[in-house]
């Protein structure tokens, strides 16, 4: 089992290209970027990450669809990899509904300013990743919020083309700081790196 001590700078980087590739429906590019990303965040070995991206991809899929039951299972394989390959613990199923639910609020409220719903559920779903409180895990799930408001900005067809990298330059840069909240708090004395 492999133990994460991931890079946030990486992981950020990983994860924007995955928002990008997402945005332009580049699957090649979805599947790398989600390998480096789940490779980085959770420390497992390339065939574990290349395995629990194939449940992950077919969850995107199921999002895309808005098939919710079946991006809900397919999530919770991904996860299932991910705790039988890493130094992680915790449960699957309820991993994957967390990582679901946040999916589906980030839709619900992509047009609205309040984002404590999202916060929220960014929270509890690094809170059952990596054992830690909702309330350690709420800065890392304030910044990952900020993120997808920039996320939002960088897709949206009324933004302004010039200003796009922009705003996918500061998910990155949010990105980077919601994983430095998170690479702090799992680094106190007691918890598991």
């Amino acid at each position: 089992m492999s133990q994460s001590t991931f890079n946030p700078e990486t992981t950020a980087q990983a994860e924007k290209r995955f928002w990008r590739a997402h945005n332009d429906k580049d699957m090649p590019r979805i599947r790398a970027s989600l390998e480096q990303w789940t490779s980085e965040l959770y420390g497992v070995d390339k065939q574990s990450s290349q395995e629990a991206v194939g449940h992950l991809f077919a969850a995107v899929a199921s999002h895309d669809s808005r098939d919710w039951g079946a991006a809900v299972e397919h999530a919770a394989g991904y996860y299932r990899v991910i705790r039988d390959s890493s130094a992680l613990d915790f449960d699957p199923q309820t991993a994957g509904e967390l990582e679901v639910a946040w999916w589906r609020i980030h839709d619900e409220l992509e047009h609205e300013p309040d984002k404590t719903r999202l916060v929220e559920a960014f929270s509890r779903l690094y809170a059952e990743l990596f054992g830690i409180s909702p309330v350690a895990a709420r800065e890392a799930g304030v910044l990952k919020a900020q993120a997808t408001v920039e996320h939002d900005l960088a897709e949206d067809p009324d933004t302004d083309p010039g200003t796009v990298d922009g705003h996918w330059d500061a998910a990155a840069g949010a990105l980077k700081q919601s994983y430095q909240a998170l690479r702090r708090v799992r680094a106190e004395p007691g918890r598991p790196a």
